[in-house]
């Protein structure tokens, strides 16, 4: 029992590790939402779960290399990422009413950007 709680106390401070890491690294998880993006396009097109992860993987490489050669691609990554975010949680309530998918909506993107603005402050201050 003493083992099995080890390894799930592990388990849970690896998971928090990512987040925290993917919170802090902002470009990262705009690379990865940019990367879902062609894998959302292409999904009923028929192709299988490795080639669906070798787009996913090229496009969120592609993304963070672009964004870290120049200014403007972090900026446009920032708002792509925004409005990914806002469709993702739009297909995620898809089955709600109208009025608590809007909601989802605005409450994701509002997360989104207040993230992004905030990334783009301490940004700025390492200028």
């Amino acid at each position: 029992m003493t083992v099995f709680l080890y390894i799930l106390l592990l388990v849970t401070e690896f998971i928090i590790r990512i987040v925290v890491a993917l919170i802090k690294r902002v470009d990262l998880t705009n690379s990865l939402v940019i990367g879902a993006i062609p894998v959302f396009l292409v999904r009923e097109q028929g192709f299988d779960k490795k080639t669906n992860l070798i787009i996913f993987g090229i496009a969120v490489l592609l993304a963070l290399i672009i964004q870290h050669m120049f200014t403007i691609a972090k900026i446009l990554a920032s708002v792509i990422s925004c409005v990914a975010i806002a469709f993702l949680c739009a297909i995620w309530k898809s089955y709600d009413s109208r009025h608590a998918q809007l909601t989802v909506v605005v409450i994701g993107t509002i997360i989104a950007a207040i993230w992004n603005l905030q990334y783009w402050y301490g940004y700025e201050r390492e200028l």
